[in-house]
């Protein structure tokens, strides 16, 4: 059984069994160009695990060079963030998200948009999840926003839980039409 303990102010977990012996140290950084290899391996496991639930995640053929130049946006950028998670040595997850402008018809309207955030198989329930979204917050308030915003795929129950576990809650519902798949509202 593992238990945690978080000192944000290092942006570091220290994982410790019932017996109190360290298991591993989780560390949150900010990512650089040189990781983006890491980040690409991680970005694959999570279309990966959409894909598997639902085919309409599947990827094309230049899927990973493009989410590369993507990715370089939020290091390079500043209204955007992309953080890697470590245990001890190895890449455990990651996490991107950017400042965006809701309608300015509404109160409210300077968001941040958490984009992406997979946590690895092998390290999940360790609060590594949680780390990196109190970091997203943090970041968003520091960046004098309103709020996080966020997607999260029907075929993923663990992370709309995870989400509301998290304090976020459905406002809207992002919904999409196949053009071609199937009959129209007026059965044709």
């Amino acid at each position: 059984m593992f238990s945690f303990f978080l000192d944000l102010s290092v942006r570091t977990v220290e994982h410790r069994t019932c017996g109190g012996l360290i298991v591993a140290t989780t560390t949150i950084v900010e990512a650089k160009l040189e990781d983006l290899d890491i980040i690409i391996e991680l970005w694959s496991e999570l279309m990966q695990f959409h894909a598997d639930r639902d085919e309409r995640f599947e990827t094309r053929e230049t899927a990973p060079a493009l989410f590369r130049e993507h990715a370089k946006q939020y290091i390079e950028q500043d209204d955007g963030m992309l953080l890697l998670a470590y245990v001890d040595d190895q890449a455990a997850g990651y996490v991107t998200a950017r400042c965006a402008e809701s309608p300015p018809v509404f109160t409210g309207s300077e968001a941040v948009i958490l984009e992406d955030m997979l946590i690895a198989k092998p390290f999940r329930r360790l609060g590594i999840g949680r780390m990196m979204t109190k970091r997203v917050i943090d970041w968003a308030q520091e960046q004098g926003r309103d709020n996080v915003q966020l997607q999260v795929a029907e075929c993923n129950p663990e992370g709309i839980e995870f989400w509301r576990e998290m304090g976020f809650r459905e406002i809207t519902r992002h919904m999409r039409y196949e053009l071609g798949l199937h009959k129209g509202w007026d059965g044709k």
